[in-house]
């Protein structure tokens, strides 16, 4: 201890700022190392963890003694009467509060002053007012007014209450949803229904570079004022109920060149979010720290975890060497364009970084307009040359190896360069929607903006490297045209002619160029007559453009007619593969194998291998295969519907209605995920869950529709006398059956095919007089799906609420398919069974 310290550490000046920072980290989740906080001064040790215990002691004291506030009641400068504590940090406790004149709520902030006393916290205080006073934007947290307490002299603000969650919160609260919180509603439950009209439902990404823009116009507009924030986090982000993110915490701002306020060596801001030019003696507050702190925080956001983890000490040891992880590999299905905007704001050479924020909002604004961003993604060689430079050891390698590489540097640039394109031109194929070409037109056209700049984006990106020409150039011209914009499919289609230049890919650019100008109907789109095929590539146009006027039988034969080529188109030997999905056990390795040529798994080809697998039964590896693929298309409504069956199997009935929901979000419009939930819930046993989920289906007069409803309500009946017949309500049981004859007949009539469904069959047998006859087509619904839980209950039931069984044969019949589907299962199913039948609690 120095000779100017006193003798005691309670009165040493040093202590509240060491006292303040340890109580920040503390509030802030973070661990506490007081032995490395204190540094240089270990004297003070221990004073510093007595104060922090005492600290945890009067919390504990004043959360369970009621009454005990001493501020909670009272009424500040007769106008601020404090209702209740709303939260504490190291250097203040904030209240709601409420302005008796104005007639408004407020927040009253007043200096934690019982572990602390006036200096340093008190500079920190007033500094916090005076920029806030200063700063009027909507992404910024207003001050009205500041004062003292009347009895002990303490500081407080008032300020805005803003009546939200942090960022922070919200991102916690994301990381426990299914599918990431991809959509907005989990937010307005969050922020409360105020938040209904405030918070448009185009997915959090874009309303997350939202909110990043107009934050970065508050600090660019603070910057302008000469205002530094430097601890710009999530947790200093208020979302309030009207959507607005709102900056908080000035308490360490610097004003012009104002050094820090805080003690000499220790480092401002919180670390994981902290430039790495703080580090270095003599740094000065400017722009470029707010924009690291903004750009990690979007990172925290996209990641689901800030830049860099651990303590403290770790975190500022891994900042002074280290890059964080690349957001692109975390997450391979965010777009390349936001995170080269992130990397760019988190660059560690400041003269790299954003010179601005106003540059970092400019970049933000570009990407929600679907424009190109000044930011690029860095390609691997110039990361590594990166990493060379700050690491002695590599870059005295580069040197000395610097005469034998000059000759070969260009080449291996260029190679990184080609290399570097495909990866990236991979990465939009990827997120190209299964069957984009091939489906209904109503399911080809996007529902929303966001939609149709998700598909386009990922179709350019494709583009990029002329090794996905095909498939991603018809298919621009094929999407551009579904959405009336016929002059750009048009233009598309003549680049695809110029690139391949056969006589059939030019006739079909001047068939485009020759479609009215308000066509977005692709049996507009006149292809007879068309030249002969010449090549793969001819017959994919061929076989897409016949797909898209429902004529199967000639792109079947397109197919058939393929060219001796050596190794097949692949776009034309993915859409071969479509057709191999009929026979799932030989699809499934040539799916495989396709991948591996191809480089990758791709939705598309994550659909058709899911789809096999669904129909082999194997559950399990379909569900995971759907969940890789909807981390390439999240937004993909056929991945959503096709995943539902084998989640339903996996994960149970509640996932699996997520994932219909989630398709019928996408698709207000659409039928089969719909009729997918009334399914499932009747699968398992769920019938009046089932009904309300039928009466929300629209009631129209689409033929489609009307056959599909009537089909579900005859199952709803069946499934009803089922649960009749297991009480023992024989007559009521034969009522409900013959509803679901009389809604099975209507269902035929409309068109559709009922008689094979194994509900049509057990109506019928329940329907019958004679007691065995219909506990035999009970036992062979049962046998349809032995594994089910449900069936079997309401057969034990059927049997031991009557006085008869079923038939010796249906019994056997019975017995052998559970014998069979034991032996093949896998043991996930036989624990879900087992678990089901326990739940169930059967009679004797």
């Amino acid at each position: 201890m120095s000779d100017a310290a006193p003798e005691d550490p309670f009165q040493d000046p040093e202590l509240p700022g060491l006292v303040a920072a340890a109580l920040e980290s503390r509030d802030a989740g973070r661990e506490v190392d007081v032995v490395e906080l204190c540094g240089a001064r270990g004297d003070l040790v221990e004073a510093v963890r007595a104060s922090i215990d005492t600290g945890k002691r009067l919390g504990t004291m004043q959360g369970a003694a009621a009454g005990l506030d001493r501020f909670a009641g009272r009424t500040l400068l007769d106008r601020y009467r404090l209702e209740r504590r709303l939260g504490a940090g190291a250097m203040g406790v904030v209240y709601l509060g409420r302005d008796l004149e104005l007639k408004r709520d407020v927040a009253v902030k007043i200096l934690r002053s019982a572990l602390i006393e006036a200096g340093e916290a008190e500079q920190r205080f007033v500094r916090e007012a005076e920029v806030l006073a200063s700063l009027d934007h909507p992404s910024v947290v207003r001050v009205f007014d500041r004062g003292r307490t009347q009895d002990e002299d303490e500081l407080f603000l008032v300020m805005e209450f803003v009546e939200g969650r942090t960022l922070q919160e919200l991102l916690d609260r994301r990381r426990s949803l299914p599918f990431g919180g991809e959509g907005s509603s989990w937010l307005r439950a969050a922020l409360g229904p105020e938040a209904v009209g405030a918070l448009p439902d185009d997915g959090f990404l874009r309303l997350l570079v939202r909110w990043g823009l107009g934050l970065a116009g508050a600090l660019q507009l603070a910057h302008d004022r000469g205002v530094f924030h430097r601890d710009v986090k999530p947790s200093n982000i208020l979302v309030g109920r009207d959507g607005v993110p709102r900056l908080a915490d000035f308490g360490i701002a610097a004003v012009g060149a104002d050094s820090t306020i805080t003690r000499e060596g220790q480092p401002l801001g919180t670390p994981a979010f902290t430039a790495p030019e703080v580090l270095e003696e003599g740094s000065q507050p400017g722009p470029g720290l707010d924009v690291y702190g903004l750009s990690a925080t979007l990172y925290a956001a996209l990641a689901g975890r800030p830049p860099y983890q651990g303590t403290p000490s770790q975190v500022l040891a891994r900042l002074a060497v280290k890059e964080p992880d690349r957001l692109d590999r975390l997450d391979r299905s965010l777009p390349r364009d936001l995170c080269a905007v992130v990397e760019k704001g988190m660059a560690r050479d400041p003269r790299v970084r954003y010179a601005s924020a106003a540059e970092l909002a400019g970049d933000l604004r570009a990407f929600l307009d679907h424009r190109p961003t000044k930011a690029r993604p860095v390609s691997d060689v110039r990361r590594w040359l990166r990493r060379a430079r700050r690491s002695r050891a590599v870059l005295g390698a580069v040197v000395a190896s610097a005469l034998i590489l000059v000759g070969t540097l260009g080449r291996l640039a260029w190679l990184d360069h080609e290399a570097t394109v495909r990866a990236e031109a991979f990465e939009g194929l990827r997120r190209i929607p299964p069957k984009l070409g091939l489906a209904a037109p109503e399911n080809r056209r996007a529902t929303s903006d966001e939609e149709f700049r998700a598909v386009l984006g990922a179709l350019d990106e494709a583009l990029r490297s002329r090794d996905f020409l095909l498939p991603a150039g018809p298919l621009r011209a094929a999407y551009l045209h579904d959405h009336g914009r016929v002059g750009e499919a048009a233009a598309q289609a003549r680049a695809v002619a110029d690139a391949l230049g056969t006589p059939y890919s030019a006739e079909l650019a001047r068939r485009y160029a020759a479609l009215p100008d308000d066509s977005n109907d692709s049996f507009e789109l006149d292809l007879e007559g068309m030249p002969e095929t010449s090549s793969d590539a001819d017959r994919y146009l061929a076989f897409l453009h016949a797909m898209r006027v429902f004529d199967t039988a000639a792109a079947k034969g397109i197919l058939a007619e393929r060219g001796d080529e050596d190794e097949p188109l692949p776009a034309l030997r993915e859409y071969e593969l479509l057709f191999s999905l009929s026979r799932p056990r030989e699809a499934t390795p040539l799916v495989l194998e396709y991948e591996q040529q191809l480089g990758g798994r791709t939705a598309m080809t994550a659909d058709m291998l899911g789809l096999s697998l669904t129909l082999q039964g194997d559950h399990p590896s379909s569900h995971r295969v759907y969940t890789d693929a909807l981390v390439f298309a999240p937004h993909c409504y056929v991945l959503h519907e096709n995943a539902a069956t084998p989640a339903f199997h996996v994960e149970g009935l509640a996932v699996a209605v997520d994932h219909c929901r989630a398709a019928v979000e996408m698709r207000p419009d659409a039928l089969q995920p719909r009729k997918s939930i009334v399914l499932f819930e009747l699968m398992e046993g769920r019938c009046h869950d089932a009904l309300d989920e039928w009466e929300r289906m629209p009631a129209t007069d689409v033929a489609r529709w009307r056959s599909e409803r009537a089909y579900l309500r005859a199952c709803i009946h069946t499934v009803e006398s089922v649960g009749a017949k297991a009480r023992g309500e024989l007559d009521a049981s034969r009522q409900e059956a013959a509803l679901a004859a009389e809604r099975f007949a209507e269902a035929e009539a409309e068109g559709k095919a009922v008689r094979d469904s194994a509900y049509y069959g057990l109506a019928l047998g329940l329907g019958r007089e004679e007691p065995a006859q219909s506990l035999d087509a009970l036992s062979d619904w049962a046998a349809g799906e032995p594994l089910n839980s449900a069936r079997i209950e309401a057969l034990t039931r059927a049997v031991a609420e009557g006085d008869r069984a079923p038939s010796l044969a249906a019994l056997q019949r019975f017995l052998s398919a559970l014998d069979a589907a034991l032996e093949r299962e896998r043991p996930f199913e036989l624990e879900r069974f087992e678990a089901k039948l326990r739940a169930a609690d059967p009679p004797d």
